[in-house]
């Protein structure tokens, strides 16, 4: 087999194995599944990927440089003035990175709802630095961003957008509209429900450091 060969049988093999995992979990993903998706037979899985675990993390890795090109093509923070603006477009950037790349939230939601050894890998090589490092002043805005509703509350709009559409398609009268509900204004209706409860806890957090 050729280098192009072998990379093009890799790349194959990625593929499978992201909608296998996108769709089922690590758990409920077998080298069976895989090899049906793809034709690559479970030692030429293994040739290329050391084992299951590899594989996963490659996949995760892969889609996580999906979910940030989208992401930093969403974000023009360099273009604003304010925290509170930049505070926003991150939350707007995320999402609509979430929408345009459903994998991503799969296959955090399909490990998360189980504790597993994946989870603590995730959380250090999946999140987005901007996100969990934002480029802010205001120390109480980042408090307010980064902890507590804020933070569950943009998990469970991310799990909404790349998760439900089926479920929304089947409460809706057209796929046109379950569409709608993952329009970019919709997602900066999102973003501004979360300003506004930032700020709530903005002043919170402001009214117990001067008290």
């Amino acid at each position: 087999m050729t280098t192009n060969n072998k990379e093009s049988m890799k790349a194959t093999i990625l593929q499978a194995a992201e909608k296998a995992f996108s769709n089922h979990g690590f758990e409920g993903t077998s080298f069976r599944a895989i090899t049906e998706l793809c034709g690559a037979k479970r030692a030429l899985i293994l040739y290329h990927f050391k084992s299951k675990d590899e594989l996963w993390k490659a996949v995760a890795l892969e889609v996580k440089v999906r979910f940030l090109t989208q992401f930093n093509a969403h974000y023009q923070g360099n273009e604003l003035e304010t925290d509170l603006q930049k505070s926003r477009q991150l939350n707007i950037a995320f999402l609509k990175a979430g929408r345009d790349v459903p994998e991503y939230g799969r296959i955090i939601l399909h490990e998360g709802l189980n504790p597993n050894e994946r989870i603590k890998w995730m959380t250090q090589e999946l999140k987005p630095e901007l996100v969990t490092v934002p480029n802010l002043q205001d120390p109480h805005l980042i408090e307010a961003s980064l902890t507590g509703l804020i933070r569950h509350m943009q998990a469970g709009a991310l799990l909404y957008l790349t998760s439900m559409g089926p479920l929304i398609a089947m409460d809706e009268e057209n796929s046109q509209n379950a569409e709608d509900h993952l329009s970019d204004a919709n997602i900066e209706q999102f973003a501004d429900y979360f300003q506004a409860i930032t700020l709530t806890r903005m002043d919170e957090l402001k009214a117990t450091a001067e008290g």
